[in-house]
């Protein structure tokens, strides 16, 4: 092991203020040499920024590591971000590092939001963490089943935080519920449940009629609600998009609220309508 150790340059630690100008300086001179880094996702500089504008940047003994040519060999995506944050963070730096060691860094198995959540303790990790992105992707009128909101761990750990007891009663209520009929998947009804209550004002009582209501294999008194729960268990093992059951999920609510008409589920539906305000 020493004589290994001694074939290579002698690593430099040190915790360091990198400013964007620093940033910058190792971000061009691994340009001028020219060695082939992963190419550079901007949703993820786009992320890191934001969170470095918002204080949510954190000391966490993660480095940036700098080959001993004076290029980049790990923590490009974070040098980016301070860049275009236009603000220092502090971070643990490596210097001296053996080019070499390249395919040896961050192959690690990263951690998720929900194994975040889950290490705190929370009981439904899972589900709240699919809710939280849910109702980003309301909010931000891009909801799909093809992917979730793109968040941090941080950003999900923060929201879950600011609303912990109203997350983890709504999943305690939908959780045996979704799982029985399966006609919702926990993302839409705690992001339906969760928006309608939290940021519409709409009463517990009524919200929770409506979302056990949909997703229950028996009729209910509302026809608004059984029109739709009729709706929901005839596509309930199809591969119907997500999308298209949200909206109706949505019309039905607005009728309801609003005294409308009964409608029949609709499966070609496309535009999510936004959520009557209470």
């Amino acid at each position: 092991m020493n004589k290994i150790l001694t074939n290579q340059p002698t690593p430099r630690h040190r915790l360091a203020r990198i400013t964007p100008e620093i940033a910058n300086a190792w971000i061009q001179k691994t340009k001028m040499l020219n060695v082939t880094n992963r190419k550079v996702n901007e949703k993820w500089v786009e992320r890191y920024a934001e969170d470095m504008k918002n204080g949510n940047w954190l000391l966490n003994g993660e480095t940036i590591t700098i080959a001993s040519d004076g290029g980049i060999l790990d923590g490009q995506h974070r040098l980016y971000a301070c860049v275009k944050a236009g603000v220092p963070f502090v971070s643990s730096v490596v210097e001296n590092i053996d080019r070499k060691t390249f395919s040896t860094i961050d192959c690690g198995r990263s951690r998720s939001a929900s194994q975040v959540l889950a290490m705190e303790g929370t009981k439904y990790h899972k589900t709240i963490t699919s809710i939280i992105r849910g109702v980003a992707a309301i909010r931000n009128k891009v909801y799909t089943n093809k992917r979730l909101v793109d968040m941090s761990n941080m950003e999900v750990q923060n929201a879950y935080h600011q609303n912990k007891k109203l997350y983890d009663q709504i999943a305690e209520t939908i959780a045996v519920p979704v799982q029985n009929t399966r006609m919702l998947t926990p993302k839409l009804a705690g992001a339906v449940f969760f928006h309608l209550v939290h940021d519409l004002g709409y009463d517990w009582d009524t919200v929770e009629s409506f979302i056990l209501g949909a997703i229950s294999e028996d009729s209910h008194n509302d026809p608004h609600v059984d029109a739709l729960r009729k709706g929901l268990f005839r596509w309930k093992n199809t591969k119907l998009p997500e999308r298209v059951k949200l909206a109706n999920v949505a019309r039905s609510w607005n009728d309801m609220v609003s005294g409308g008409k009964v409608r029949k589920f609709d499966d070609r539906i496309e535009t999510i309508p936004d959520f009557v305000k209470a």
